[in-house]
């Protein structure tokens, strides 16, 4: 789409501007990995239908809408251009593409690694009898893994929520002494997240104990700390990409 700005991508796919401008520069890094694939001898069959701007258009499509098939991202892009569904696919794998069930964690880095061995250093002699540890969850009606089209090389191309009917939430803490539990069915945001610290945690929190939970962003926002600096609530920083703290206890 030459002549146009991000502005004018994002407006006209109604996606996000830094959506577009991610894959701009993502498309720029990989095209000489997908010449390689592609590219035809010279004076041999017909010309290549492929070019930035539709490479461009494929993967803008499927980062904004994930759970497309093939068929469904070929519809839809042949609103603007046409192209074939083999065409399509070779996008998909020269940019590292394949249709499957995609990871649902994610990998291990060496500053992941290292900041957990600090974590276990620094309370490797705690009193974790003081601690209490809570973790939410959420159960599907018919729960299954989706297959789909997710990108080998991006290790945040991964599942998290799946298409379901209906679904219950979990919340729940325990500490050596105490544990409760909460379900509901509205959403889990950081107003129902604040509201469970106050109706819930607070019933079985003690002066003199700290509380442990994931990196949820919830957790970690501003409503919520600030919650938890008015009630004088300690709490532990836990390491990214961790166990769920109750599979601790």
């Amino acid at each position: 789409m030459y002549g146009h700005t991000n502005s004018d991508i994002s407006q006209k796919l109604g996606i996000y501007s830094n959506t577009v401008s991610k894959w701009i520069k993502r498309s720029e890094q990989q095209k000489n990995n997908e010449d390689d694939i592609l590219k035809q001898k010279i004076g041999y069959g017909r010309p290549s239908q492929i070019n930035n701007d539709i490479r461009l258009l494929v993967l803008t499509i499927l980062d904004t809408n994930k759970y497309l098939s093939l068929n469904e991202l070929h519809t839809l892009i042949n609103k603007n251009t046409k192209i074939t569904k083999y065409k399509i696919h070779q996008i998909l794998m020269a940019n590292g593409y394949v249709y499957g069930f995609p990871p649902t964690t994610f990998p291990l880095t060496e500053e992941h690694k290292m900041k957990s061995l600090e974590f276990a250093i620094k309370y490797q002699n705690f009193d974790w009898t003081k601690v209490i540890f809570f973790d939410e969850t959420s159960y599907w009606t018919n729960n299954g893994l989706a297959k789909r089209l997710y990108n080998i090389n991006n290790i945040y191309n991964k599942d998290i929520n799946y298409k379901h009917s209906s679904k219950i939430h979990i919340w729940g803490a325990i500490s050596y002494e105490n544990k409760i539990v909460d379900t509901f069915t509205e959403n889990m945001n950081t107003v129902k997240y604040v509201d469970l610290l106050e109706t819930k945690l607070m019933k079985i929190y003690v002066n003199d104990y700290y509380i442990l939970g994931d990196n949820d962003p919830k957790h970690n926002s501003a409503k919520a700390k600030h919650f938890l600096k008015n009630k004088s609530v300690k709490y532990i920083d836990f390491p990214p990409c961790s166990p769920d703290p109750i599979l601790m206890f």
